[in-house]
């Protein structure tokens, strides 16, 4: 199979602080997911690694078909402890919704992502 992949990474910064701006860039854990596909066949789909998003009070996840809640958290299944991720081109072009994605991530304040290309892809969306 033959996809574009990418890497994720998500960054936990420290609460804004007006006294010490400094501060306010502090990265205090970081997370790094790298080969990932917007490809639903792909071994890396976005949404298996990363863990997709659910209903607050729900008791399964977004995911095609729906899948259980993990009964210790009441999360869906997934390696991030940050972040989930909800495929908005599961019925259309995977380049439209990774676009959508980013324009989505890219302004929260308090999880910073960065989508980069991995080795052997072409170019994306992101930086």
């Amino acid at each position: 199979m033959r996809s574009l992949e990418f890497q994720l990474n998500v960054l936990l910064l420290r609460q804004p602080d007006a006294a010490v701006p400094a501060r306010s860039e502090m990265v205090l854990d970081s997370e790094s997911y790298r080969y990932l596909s917007m490809d639903r066949r792909h071994s890396r789909y976005i949404e298996k690694v990363i863990g997709t998003t659910w209903t607050l009070g729900g008791t399964v996840d977004d995911a095609r078909p729906p899948k259980p809640l993990r009964l210790r958290d009441r999360r869906s299944e997934g390696e991030s402890r940050y972040v989930r991720i909800y495929d908005l081109g599961k019925d259309v072009t995977a380049l439209v919704s990774l676009t959508q994605l980013w324009k989505a991530c890219a302004s929260a304040r308090k999880h910073s992502l960065t989508l980069c290309q991995t080795e052997g892809g072409a170019p994306h969306a992101g930086h």
